[in-house]
């Protein structure tokens, strides 16, 4: 089962790059095209990216250390079995990709360690339970390497920018609780596979419950894929018509209606639909407020733009008010562009 495992997330990642993905550090815009786990998308009816957002990996170096882990992790199959191993690895995944929602904040996150991290959670569960049947040096050397081995990954990820420890830590805290629901009482042996199934059922129902617990009261999925949408055709065709304008195709009258037909009628619909939207989620309220402030910025400097195109040529001061709306809008274009890059990428 490890080594399925393993060749499941080298699978995918060929994939990814397959799909275009850079093998080094894709955008977290390509991680969320693929599949990663994003919050506003995941908590509203895309579930399914709690599982394939495990098999999606930064580059290279990133799925490379988790197969490495997951690896050495071969022994935690002799104690479980297969189908323990594959209960483990799904209910970690999914408690990671969970705990990763509910530390909130707009990132893209992806990658197995949370269910790297729930196989070594569930040995350390057969550590703290077996230790009777194992000889106290074995016993003590093992647990020895097992708590090097956890505490430098999270002494790392702590230190280390983009690293999602809620995923590590609610991964290695579910692995243990599914390792110790595999081996307590006399039976544990004789009902593996049916604790395993029961286990994988139950961390599919925990998750599905935790999607809905964390789900935000409002969807705003609709409205910040359309701004998207509407601001790339809006600022295209403005600069289409900028250069028709130079060509000398239209005159600066003919420029100044298409403006206002072409790009400030949608523009204004579009500015009057987010601040339509009352109470955003707390996790995209700093970005609701830089679209606000880019709408009215943007549709400011648009309407300057017309009216000195309708301005007679050579009046003192034509271009003034374009100027200066201008240059407010490309500082607030600026503010709304790094609320997007504070999405960020975490890698789990």
């Amino acid at each position: 089962m490890i080594y399925g495992l393993i060749a499941a997330n080298l699978i995918a990642f060929g994939l990814e790059l397959a799909a275009g993905a850079s093998a080094w550090g894709p955008s977290p815009q390509k991680m969320l095209d693929l599949g990663g786990n994003f919050g506003p998308l995941t908590l509203h009816g895309q579930w399914w990216r709690l599982v394939s957002s495990t098999f999606l990996h930064f580059g290279v170096l990133h799925v490379g250390l988790n197969m490495v882990c997951l690896w050495q992790a071969r022994i935690v199959e002799r104690v479980f079995g297969h189908a323990g191993v594959a209960a483990i690895y799904v209910a970690a995944g999914l408690a990671g990709g969970v705990a990763s929602l509910a530390k909130g904040g707009n990132t893209v996150s992806a990658g197995a360690s949370g269910a790297v991290f729930g196989v070594y959670g569930a040995f350390v569960a057969f550590l703290w339970l077996r230790r009777a049947s194992m000889p106290e040096a074995v016993w003590a050397r093992t647990v020895r390497g097992m708590g090097t081995f956890i505490g430098i990954n999270l002494v790392y990820g702590l230190s280390t920018p983009g690293i999602d420890m809620s995923a590590h830590i609610g991964g290695l805290a579910a692995g243990f609780g599914a390792g110790a629901l595999l081996l307590v009482g006399r039976a544990a042996h004789a009902q593996r596979i049916q604790r395993a199934v029961a286990i994988a059922a139950a961390g599919v129902a925990i998750a599905a419950g935790g999607l809905v617990a964390l789900r935000a009261p409002v969807d705003v999925t609709p409205i910040l894929t359309k701004f998207e949408r509407v601001e790339s055709t809006c600022i295209d065709t403005y600069n289409a018509l900028l250069e028709r304008s130079k060509a000398g195709t239209i005159t600066d009258g003919e420029l100044a209606d298409r403006i206002e037909h072409d790009v400030l009628v949608p523009w204004r619909g579009l500015r009057a639909e987010v601040f339509a939207v009352e109470d955003p989620p707390r996790r995209v309220a700093p970005l609701f407020d830089d679209l606000r402030r880019y709408a009215v910025s943007r549709q400011t400097a648009w309407e300057a733009l017309v009216a000195a195109l309708r301005t007679p040529p050579g009046q003192p001061g034509r271009f003034d008010a374009y100027k200066r709306a201008a240059a407010t809008t490309n500082e607030d274009a600026g503010a709304v562009k790094d609320e997007i890059a504070r999405l960020g990428a975490r890698t789990k």
